[in-house]
């Protein structure tokens, strides 16, 4: 996953498009699942270093309960896509604070 997204990445810089890499939700509720707190810091750990373009979010940002998802582990309910859309946003506009903070 890593090189595609690194591959488009490219594509869409050569545009003029900057491309943000965001983590999907999470859900807490499942079973059997590897998502701890620790694996999720290796992933990201992981993720930044190989990534090509800017990471604006961090895994443990993106855990939902079980019941906040609707019909599987990658739908959240309108409730909780809310809250992902927020907090989306603000990481948004954290980076481009940032970008604007370099570019001064």
């Amino acid at each position: 996953a890593i090189t595609v997204i690194n591959n488009l990445n490219a594509e869409l810089k050569a545009l003029g498009i900057t491309y943000y890499f965001s983590c999907a939700p999470i859900c807490d509720g499942v079973t059997g699942t590897r998502s701890t707190a620790e694996n999720l810091e290796k992933y990201y750990q992981k993720a930044v270093a190989r990534l090509d373009c800017p990471v604006i979010s961090h895994p443990a940002d993106y855990r939902f309960a079980n019941e906040q998802y609707y019909n599987s582990n990658y739908h959240l309910c309108t409730a909780a896509g809310i809250i992902r859309t927020d907090k989306t946003i603000e990481d948004l506009l954290a980076q481009w604070e940032y970008e604007q903070s370099l570019s001064k």
